[in-house]
């Protein structure tokens, strides 16, 4: 991305959100991301099926 930014050929727009991020750095990270989404989806937040193409 940095070199496309360089070069003119892409732009990028930044947006804001006030929900949490979460992201697998490590191995021991992993069982609260998959808890974290599986909340999210029981709540209905997110679909079951995160992943299933349509």
């Amino acid at each position: 991305m940095d070199e496309l930014l360089n070069e003119g050929k892409a732009t990028v727009q930044v947006l804001k959100s006030l929900d949490k991020w979460y992201g697998v750095t490590y191995k021991e990270d992993k069982p609260v991301v998959v808890a974290a989404i599986q909340s999210l989806k029981d709540s209905g937040l997110y679909p079951e099926k995160l992943w299933e193409e349509k």
